[in-house]
């Protein structure tokens, strides 16, 4: 595909590629710091994601990380991440065709991103 189309593809394969990867290497430095830096025995809040909803639990995940990135902190950083790339993708498509002022696909990703959201607060 050439032109405006050729570019939305190419910003979103970065989108998804920064995404997973970052996502990836998060998680495998979480899982090599949980078996090299030996901690004590997990409490039960530690194997679970807390809050009431996506954008709580990465809130509060985000305002720990002050406070030092442990296994756990890592692990649970690349999972948020990873579940926030196609939101971020959805989002870019969004800003994407408002930019360029196609109001018929910015309408259609705007109700894909409103469901998004609302599905991220609900679980």
């Amino acid at each position: 595909m050439s032109g405006q189309g050729g570019m939305l593809e190419r910003i979103l394969a970065l989108v998804l590629t920064l995404g997973v990867t970052f996502s990836l290497a998060l998680s495998a430095i979480g899982v090599a710091f949980y078996y090299v830096r030996p901690s004590p025995q997990p409490g039960p809040s530690d194997w679970r994601i807390t809050g009431t909803d996506y954008f709580s639990f990465a809130a509060r995940l985000l305002a720990s990380l002050p406070s030092g990135l442990g296994a756990y902190n890592l692990m649970a950083l690349g999972l948020v991440l990873l579940l926030a790339t196609p939101y971020v993708r959805v989002l870019t498509s969004f800003v994407y065709f408002a930019l360029t002022r196609d109001g018929r696909y910015s309408v259609l990703t705007l109700a894909v991103l409103t469901i998004l959201t609302w599905s991220l607060f609900v679980h």
